[in-house]
């Protein structure tokens, strides 16, 4: 090579170096901003597109208490007392409680009032009391006596009398009452739910009552069933076990 073509050679590279230095820079200004923009969108909880969300319908989010709920959970409302509109209802929230239970005393006066308020009053759901008698024969006399207040008055009548005897027990620190002064002064007459109960028809129901609470993982109270009502009964949902907030069965009925 001569030494004028070797210089030719040299220039031509030499005029080479700066429109690609160029180009670089221009790469690597755009990858930034790609990059910086992708990252506000995020910051700003923006969800890209094909990202997973939390608490879809496939996997509820019941938030602090989710160790305390059960999915895939099924059982009736047998025939036991509820408030609500049962042509139009279309979730059930049956409550497994002890008359002698603080915990369910708890529920009673904190939780179940704006249940009522928010779902059944609207007439999305109704509200079944089922008994979880765990204390012998104190609690299975209070049980059955219920029953026969929901037989003698109704279901209304028997709310009443399932929130007073828990108060009573809790409030005012009373072990033994007198129950038929209790429910004559509910409006209810008590010699006709005297003479229901010591006919002892509802000795089973309570029995049952326990036992379905048993087939379904209940071993304390109290435990709720939520879920969708079906014609015949059966509630088909999830389990919360204890006395946990409102919005944890918001969270649950929400899944639904």
């Amino acid at each position: 090579m001569s030494k004028k073509e070797e210089n030719t050679v040299v220039i031509g590279a030499e005029k080479l170096i700066v429109p690609i230095a160029l180009i670089l820079v221009a790469v690597i200004v755009s990858v930034i901003l790609v990059t910086g923009s992708k990252s506000n969108s995020i910051a700003k909880n923006e969800t890209p597109s094909g990202s997973e969300v939390n608490g879809t319908d496939e996997t509820p989010d019941y938030g602090d208490y989710a160790d305390y709920i059960t999915d895939n959970i099924s059982t009736s409302i047998d025939d036991d007392p509820y408030l609500g509109n049962i042509e139009t209802a279309k979730y059930a929230i049956v409550e497994f409680s002890e008359y002698l239970c603080y915990y369910c005393y708890r529920h009673t006066v904190q939780v179940m009032p704006k249940l009522i308020s928010e779902y059944v009053d609207s007439g999305e759901a109704i509200y079944v009391f089922r008994d979880m008698q765990m204390y012998g024969e104190t609690s299975e006399e209070r049980s059955e006596i219920g029953s026969c207040v929901n037989e003698i008055a109704g279901a209304e009548k028997f709310s009443e009398y399932h929130e007073k005897m828990k108060a009573v027990q809790f409030d005012d620190g009373i072990d033994n009452p007198d129950i038929y002064a209790i429910v004559e002064d509910l409006g209810v007459d008590s010699n006709k739910v005297k003479a229901c109960y010591e006919t002892n028809k509802y000795a089973q129901d309570i029995v049952k009552d326990k036992e379905d609470a048993n087939a379904i993982g209940i071993t304390g109270t109290p435990g709720f069933v939520v879920g969708i009502l079906k014609e015949d009964g059966t509630v088909d949902g999830s389990l919360i076990s204890g006395a946990l907030p409102f919005e944890t069965f918001q969270a649950v009925i929400n899944s639904l």
